[in-house]
């Protein structure tokens, strides 16, 4: 479905056309970023695991140099700091890729409210398996390899603390994002099967165009709803039910809720492919 359907609450303002190629070039130096940020996780997870080598070389004689593996204080501040490097990449991709992908379903133009062509349900699964692959790789694959050979359990105690912290960190932010892209998908297949019909705004429901179209809430809960899932398989390395089941019961909740609200979207009388900004007619 690539028609571009005409905003039901008013005109868009006058567009201005933007240099063809800047959608690929917002999208490539997202798409850089991303491997960029993937590949400081793996960094993040060399330097852990070289501090449990460096512990069994160290001939510690107090508590401090025991608890700190080693390192000095200002090591361990360092290091705790990085962890947050990956995060920032992936927040700088985030708008880049949100930019770029807007650019290019809006072919290259500019307004204050904007329409979009809809992306093909394949497409949009392609978008899912993305994230999918990434938590599969940081929560999964390790989990799997716990279960199995009982790695990390066989580093030191902070060594392994920091490990988990780190998948599960971001394997929490990488299935919160699968959840969004996916709980979108359920809105644009109910949104095809019950097409909106454009009603007047005298005669609009407020508050569901205000939860559903304005507010998003369909997206917000998915993303929290995916966190919780992303990280909670981590309690199968350690035989705690309730480390597993209490994630996974409030995951699979707030899912729920923001299934129902996507599910709801019709009852804002708006289309799919019509986005508002906060630029107003006056150019402001």
């Amino acid at each position: 479905m690539r028609g571009v359907n005409a905003s039901p609450i008013a005109p868009p303002i006058e567009a201005r056309p933007r240099r063809p190629l800047l959608w690929f070039w917002l999208t490539l130096g997202g798409s850089v970023l991303v491997l960029l940020g993937l590949a400081s996780i793996g960094l993040l997870l060399a330097l852990t695991l070289q501090a449990s080598a460096a512990f069994d070389k160290v001939m510690a004689g107090t508590y401090t140099d025991v608890r700190n593996l080693g390192l000095s204080e200002y090591e361990r501040s360092v290091g705790s700091a990085i962890i947050g490097i990956p995060m920032v990449l992936f927040l700088v991709a985030f708008c880049l890729l949100m930019l770029g992908e807007l650019l290019r379903r809006a072919g290259g133009v500019v307004a204050s409210i904007p329409t979009l062509w809809v992306l093909s349900p394949r497409v949009h699964l392609a978008w899912i398996a993305a994230p999918v692959m990434v938590w599969v790789a940081l929560i999964a694959l390790p989990v799997g390899l716990g279960v199995v050979t009982g790695w990390p359990a066989a580093l030191e105690p902070e060594v392994e603390k920091d490990v988990w912290m780190i998948l599960g960190f971001y394997g929490a932010m990488a299935l919160g994002v699968a959840a969004v892209i996916a709980v979108s998908l359920v809105k644009k297949l109910v949104g095809l099967h019950r097409p909106v019909v454009p009603t007047p705004a005298g005669t609009r429901l407020p508050f569901w165009r205000k939860v559903t179209y304005c507010g998003r809430f369909d997206l917000w809960p998915a993303f929290f709803g995916g966190a919780f899932l992303g990280p909670a398989w981590i309690a199968l390395c350690y035989d705690d039910l309730l480390f597993l089941l209490v994630p996974l019961g409030t995951g699979l909740i707030v899912l729920a809720v923001a299934v129902l609200a996507a599910c709801t979207f019709w009852r804002s009388a708006e289309i799919l492919a019509a986005a508002e900004t906060a630029v107003t007619e006056s150019g402001s």
